[in-house]
C-alpha cells in the first residue's frame, strides 16, 4: 500500500462515499474505486461496506482510518518542519515559493491519483 492508495482510501473515509472522495480529489469515480480497491486486495480485508447512499467503514476500515490520520498528521509535520530548516538555512528565500519547494504527502497525492484517472 502506498500514500496515493492511503489517501483515496481517507478521503472516500472523510467523505462516506466513493463520489463525494472522488469529487474532493477531483477525480473520476472509477479511479477511485481502483485505488480503494488495492489495499482491500492485498490485505484481503473489506474496508467499507457499500451502501444505498455511500459508504461505511468495517472495523478494518476503521482502524486504517487512524492509522491514516496519524500518518498523513506525521507527513505534515515532517513538511512543515523540513521548510523551517530550510528558511533557517537561506534567510533570503524566506517567504518566497518556487519550483523546488517542497509538496505535501497529501499534494502528491492527489497529482498521483488525477494521473490515474486519464
Amino acid at each position: 500500500m502506498n500514500f496515493t492508495h492511503l489517501f483515496a482510501f481517507f478521503e472516500v473515509a472523510r467523505a462516506g462515499s466513493i463520489s463525494a472522495g472522488a469529487e474532493r480529489l477531483h477525480v473520476s469515480q472509477p479511479a477511485i474505486t481502483r485505488e480503494i480497491r488495492k489495499p482491500k486486495d492485498r490485505l484481503g480485508l473489506a474496508l467499507f461496506d457499500r451502501l444505498p447512499r455511500g459508504v461505511r467503514l468495517t472495523d478494518a476500515g476503521t482502524m486504517l482510518l487512524r492509522y491514516a490520520e496519524q500518518i498523513f498528521s506525521l507527513a505534515d509535520a515532517a513538511e512543515w518542519e523540513l521548510k523551517e530548516l530550510a528558511e533557517r538555512r537561506t534567510p533570503d528565500s524566506r517567504g518566497k515559493r518556487d519550483a523546488r519547494s517542497v509538496f505535501s504527502a497529501r499534494t502528491e497525492c492527489t497529482l498521483s491519483l488525477g494521473a490515474s484517472s486519464g
